[in-house]
């Protein structure tokens, strides 16, 4: 009887009848690339929000009560489309966070740093995190859905 191939290096597999791939290094780099293309939205989402916030922590440690244009924010390589949580603030401006990072949107197209961040108003660290997207079956903590280390659930 002829052995059967691995999916990965086709090289014939040996051990158990029910074995599927010669080792776990082929087993990984199949499920990796098989995997590949359906999480490569979540990366790029991620490196995004990562470029976001390290553009808001620079902008905070450099000038954190200054006022800055849309344009110097543009330059920087931010992308306004990308944040994790939005809401209005007291005077009704809409305020954004990348995480515990937030700004402003002021008349104008300028942008101020807020201090602090959701996680001082008793929310937890990054509350966009620990809400729970509720689907039609099933709840998915926003956490499952990154690369990074799961923040646990509050509430």
């Amino acid at each position: 009887m002829e052995k059967p191939l691995c999916p990965e290096c086709h090289s014939p597999i040996r051990g158990r009848t029910d074995k599927k791939f010669c080792s776990d290094p082929c087993r990984n780099a199949y499920h990796n690339r098989r995997n590949r293309e359906k999480n490569r939205t979540i990366r790029n989402i991620n490196r995004i929000l990562r470029e976001n916030y390290r553009i808001l922590q620079h902008w905070g440690e450099t000038f954190p009560q200054r006022i800055l244009g849309r344009d110097s924010l543009l330059e920087a390589g931010f992308s306004f489309r990308a944040h994790t949580y939005s809401e209005k603030g007291p005077a009704g401006l809409s305020w954004f966070w990348v995480y515990d990072r937030g700004y402003e949107v002021l008349p104008g197209n300028r942008y101020r740093m807020l201090p602090g961040g959701p996680a001082d108003k008793g929310e937890g660290l990054f509350p966009v995190m620990c809400r729970e997207f509720k689907g039609r079956n099933h709840n998915i903590l926003a956490a499952d859905l990154a690369d990074e280390q799961p923040v646990p659930h509050y509430g």
